[in-house]
């Protein structure tokens, strides 16, 4: 009997449709890794297939993508998503150094993919070196055969991929189900839309409870913005299981009345914190935004007054990485009365690419202020569009982004308890820190809230002369700004003193300000930064040494009667004529030295340096010689 629809049992029907939408999903399937890196479970599948071998174990959670005999890609932090580098023990790639760089990729919000960098012989010993990076880097990018400044090297590398978080998997199955279920459609054009238009798409989430896991109301969204008038299409809606992430977004009337787009997936917070989108009120003209993390103790819309007595705001460093920022502070300071808040400078590049429905970073380019580059906000430049604004940018300098948050924990009604301010910076972060103290008249006034200082390991200094501790042959921009001050200057810099910087520096090293240097911040271990030839000016290629040369010059041009001698850089700078310009009355800065520290600002927070100068203990640390280990 030939059966039929007619005639076959409806359990049959049943099972043979679901085996057919099941032959149909999996033909479906994308043969291959999308752009942005997002493999699916089954492209997981078929890439951990055809991933290469090796000798050691492959981590729970990572794929071994691809291994390379000669070549490596690019690394440091002018790789597009690099996070960080970090060396690890052994001279060899070891199953150990593995898994210790992938545990760190783990312990990252950010981090997607982990490659593990091993040299041999060349011109110095031989190195391991772990590599973060937030974008998923292909085997078609390991074209670079020698660790930067170190040639004749052999490399050997081992690149892993990050997979789906068991929370990304849940997600993704609840969207899954929520998209087989009966849909409805509807349309709702406020205007014509004209031809010329910015398409953006989101998952609108309406939670039917506070709680953060919830049953909520799902709507696929999809919204066309043109100069502030909306189309909007409801393509489908239906009830599925959620976590939600609270977004604090203040409305935006020229986007929607929902405020700004929201994320469809964003990266989960660092512990304790919350996003806020700032809108700085010392900017000019500006509608944009930046991105800030706080803690529970910034002040909002429902706990409109804070009992904080401490405040820290701090800076992130090359890689705009404000969420590591964030965790490296709040793990070294008590919270339970102070405030902690990190504002992110994006550049335009840093769009944010997507793994499994999840963005990379927290960048809204559509309201978020962005930089042109990393001196740009480094040394107080003004803020260009972000890749996809839609807002006006105004005049809006970094510093003045700074001078909106003194302002902000100075207003009483706001912060009545407040009794000391912190501005802290490592790395890029600690060198912004000096640049914006000698220019900055809000935060070195010294009335309002105490302020102190501190910065550690900078990269790069503001010399207010042409004294260099090495030599600038060669090198004609060893003195434009950023270096110094001979040259033309970012707007809020030239308006705020920055064409006389011998008066600024006698305001400058008045500043209560803490300095401090890692020992082993050599290049040899943390092979990326600044590396021309104004910054080797300062000391050369070693951040530490940059940083000693630092700690004598201000001293020597200040006048105290501080014994620098032992400093890099010191003996050069006098014998080259450098003089004093006072007799060291009123100099406010210190320094010190952390023993077997490199390039690492939660260690340089924990160090007992770190802890009094952050205010954490009252015993003042041992001093130490500042010693140069290679």
């Amino acid at each position: 009997m030939t059966i039929t629809p007619r005639t076959m049992p409806l359990a049959v029907l049943a099972a043979l449709i679901a085996i057919l939408s099941l032959t149909s999903a999996a033909r479906s399937i994308p043969q291959r890794v999308s752009e942005d890196g997002a493999p699916s479970s089954a492209q997981q599948q078929q890439r951990r297939a055809a991933a290469p071998t090796t000798k050691f174990s492959v981590p729970n959670g990572y794929s071994l993508l691809w291994t390379s005999s000669g070549t490596r890609a690019k690394i440091g932090s002018v790789a597009v998503g690099y996070i960080s580098m970090s060396p690890e023990s052994g001279s060899q790639i070891t199953q150990s150094s593995i898994n210790s760089c992938t545990a760190k990729c783990s312990a990252s919000s950010s981090c997607v993919d982990v490659q593990l960098v091993q040299y041999t012989g060349g011109t110095g010993a031989a190195d391991v070196y772990c590599n973060l990076y937030s974008t998923v880097k292909s085997k078609t990018e390991a074209t670079y055969k020698t660790r930067k400044n170190k040639s004749g090297s052999v490399v050997v590398a081992y690149n892993y991929g990050r997979e789906a978080s068991a929370s990304s998997k849940t997600s993704s199955t609840s969207a899954k189900l929520a998209s087989s279920q009966p849909a409805k459609s509807s349309t709702t054009t406020s205007r014509a839309v004209p031809s010329t238009t910015k398409v953006s798409s989101y998952t609108k989430t309406t939670p039917t409870s506070t709680k953060s896991t919830s049953s909520a109301s799902v709507t696929t969204v999809h919204s066309t913005i043109t100069s502030g008038k909306t189309t909007t299409t409801t393509t489908s809606t239906s009830t599925a299981s959620t976590t939600t992430t609270t977004l604090v977004i203040p409305p935006r009337s020229d986007l929607s009345s929902d405020g700004p787009r929201p994320r469809r997936n964003p990266p989960a917070n660092p512990k304790g914190a919350i996003l806020y989108q700032y809108r700085p009120t010392e900017c000019a003209g500006t509608s944009g935004y930046v991105p800030i993390f706080a803690n529970r103790h910034w002040v909002n819309s429902t706990h409109p007054v804070s009992s904080a007595t401490r405040a820290y705001v701090v800076q992130h460093g090359a890689g705009r990485d404000f969420e590591n920022a964030f965790a490296a502070i709040s793990s070294n300071v008590d919270q339970s009365s102070s405030l902690v808040v990190t504002p992110n400078f994006y550049l335009p590049s840093d769009k944010p690419t997507y793994k499994n429905a999840s963005q990379s970073n927290w960048f809204e380019p559509e309201i978020n202020l962005a930089w042109s580059s990393s001196n740009a906000w480094i040394g107080g430049s003004d803020a260009v569009a972000g890749s996809a604004s839609n807002y006006t940018v105004g005049a809006c300098s970094t510093y003045e982004v700074w001078d909106s948050l003194v302002t902000l924990l100075n207003n009483k009604s706001k912060y009545p308890s407040l009794e000391v301010i912190y501005l802290v910076g490592h790395s890029a972060g600690a060198s912004l820190m000096h640049h914006y103290a000698v220019v900055s008249d809000k935060a070195t006034s010294g009335s309002g809230v105490p302020i102190k200082w501190v910065a550690f390991n900078a990269a790069s200094l503001p010399y207010f002369e042409s004294h260099r501790p090495d030599s600038y042959d060669n090198c004609s921009g060893y003195d434009s700004y950023l270096y110094g001050y001979a040259s033309s200057l970012p707007r809020y810099v030239a308006s705020h003193g920055g064409s006389s910087p011998l008066t600024l520096f006698k305001r400058y090293i008045g500043l209560n300000l803490y300095s401090g240097t890692g020992t082993t911040d050599i290049r040899r271990l943390y092979d990326f930064g600044d590396d021309s030839c104004s910054v080797l000016a300062q000391g050369g290629l070693n951040r530490r040494d940059r940083n000693y040369a630092w700690w004598a010059y201000r001293n020597l041009l200040a006048g105290t009667s501080t014994n620098v001698t032992a400093y890099y850089g010191a003996k050069n700078l006098t014998e080259s004529g450098l003089k004093a310009i006072g007799d060291g009355n009123g100099f406010g800065h210190r320094d010190c030295v952390v023993l077997n520290v490199g390039h690492v600002d939660a260690k340089m927070y924990a160090s007992e340096c770190g802890q009094y100068a952050l205010g954490q203990t009252s015993t003042k640390p041992k001093e130490q010689e500042p010693v140069r280990p290679e």
